[in-house]
């Protein structure tokens, strides 16, 4: 008898064929790689996805690329997935995955911004220029601003030191080192 649970999952095989190509090739058999899973088992997008870039950071737009267009409805998902597991990348996957549904290009810049938020005015820009037509909503999501401009001051604030940044102190285990308490002294008992 055939169980789900004993079949075997494609996606460290998948990880592994694209490690073990050649740097040259590397990218074009990611794509092969996902197209190939993706046609037949749609459902596991983000795991191949997420699998496939944490083997080979370099080929994360390219696998994120052909997922959105494969999978259009996960594209947020994919995006996500792609930059959780090459940050160094997330401009670019959010590039070519915002190329892939224009009309989604918000929700994708979104996705990529909760992965990779120290990135946010990079991949604004990327997303802008991209799809030309998504910047006055990009520009007028507050969310968005928010987080870039939390992104610019953040570098900018690690840039220069700081007299009132905390000191990282370890936390007092209370298994290792109780802490020290002081008892009030118990009343003499009554004498009847």
């Amino acid at each position: 008898k055939d169980y789900p649970m004993q079949k075997r999952q494609p996606i460290p095989k998948a990880a592994d064929l694209v490690q073990q190509a050649p740097a040259k090739d590397r990218e074009a058999v990611a794509t092969l790689v996902t197209r190939t899973i993706l046609s037949k088992k749609p459902a596991t997008v983000i795991s191949v996805v997420q699998s496939i870039a944490e083997a080979a950071p370099d080929t994360a737009p390219a696998v994120a690329a052909v997922a959105a267009e494969l999978c259009p409805q996960q594209i947020g998902e994919i995006a996500k997935a792609a930059a959780n597991a090459a940050p160094e990348h997330a401009r670019e996957i959010a590039a070519v995955v915002s190329k892939q549904a224009p009309k989604s290009a918000r929700e994708v810049a979104r996705w990529v911004v909760s992965a990779a938020p120290y990135e946010t005015p990079e991949i604004l820009e990327s997303v802008m220029a991209a799809v030309p037509t998504a910047k006055s909503q990009l520009e007028n999501d507050a969310t968005l601003n928010v987080m870039s401009a939390l992104a610019r001051s953040t570098r900018a604030s690690a840039a220069r030191p700081s007299l009132f940044r905390p000191v990282s102190r370890p936390r007092p285990n209370p298994f290792t080192n109780p802490p020290s308490v002081v008892l009030p002294p118990t009343p003499a008992p009554r004498s009847p």
